[in-house]
């Protein structure tokens, strides 16, 4: 089977939008998401069984540490980009970058 270029393969958590991902060949269980709780108080970060609320002031919080994550751990290799992209379209959503 020919490889495909990263910018090439469908990321699974992108399936109904068809969009390219580098995240791309993670499980439908690895994908994160983040959502704003109905009052707008909290946001939720979940992966599979996994999920975590936090103050919303704290979000840009959370960015800043998980995009800091792969410069202090590069062998940790694309393990969060997912949750980097979800926490960015969270923050782009609340028109915070």
């Amino acid at each position: 089977m020919p490889r495909r270029h990263l910018a090439q393969t469908r990321n699974p958590c992108a399936k109904r939008t068809g969009t390219l991902d580098p995240v791309a060949g993670l499980h439908e269980k690895t994908c994160m998401k983040a959502t704003v709780t109905e009052d707008g108080r909290h946001f939720t970060l979940q992966r599979g069984a996994w999920s975590n609320t936090y103050p919303i002031e704290d979000l840009a919080k959370w960015l800043a540490f998980y995009r800091q994550q792969p410069l202090d751990f590069p062998k940790s290799g694309t393990n969060y980009t997912a949750s980097i992209a979800a926490l960015e379209s969270l923050c782009r959503a609340r028109g915070l970058i």
